[in-house]
């Protein structure tokens, strides 16, 4: 992860009901508009199959219903 996606899931990870949004550039220097939009465990399947993957590591956060797992993201070019 860079940096800005450090500080946004950070960020959802403390307010999961939000979003977080911010300009950054791409590997050109264009510059983006982004938002994150927090993935949260709705499920059991969720969490269950994070927590049960075979290849979890010891440091791989235990998941529970409602915390964010990742985010999703929207790019969009900033003329």
């Amino acid at each position: 992860m860079n940096d800005e996606e450090t500080k946004a899931f950070e960020f959802l990870s403390e307010h999961p009901g939000e979003t977080y949004t911010a300009e950054v550039a791409d590997a050109d220097g264009n510059k983006l508009f982004t938002k994150y939009y927090p993935d949260r465990a709705v499920a059991a399947a969720c969490w269950e199959c994070h927590n049960e993957h075979e290849r979890r590591g010891d440091d791989y956060p235990e998941f529970a219903k409602e915390d964010v797992m990742g985010a999703v993201v929207v790019y969009v070019p900033v003329e």
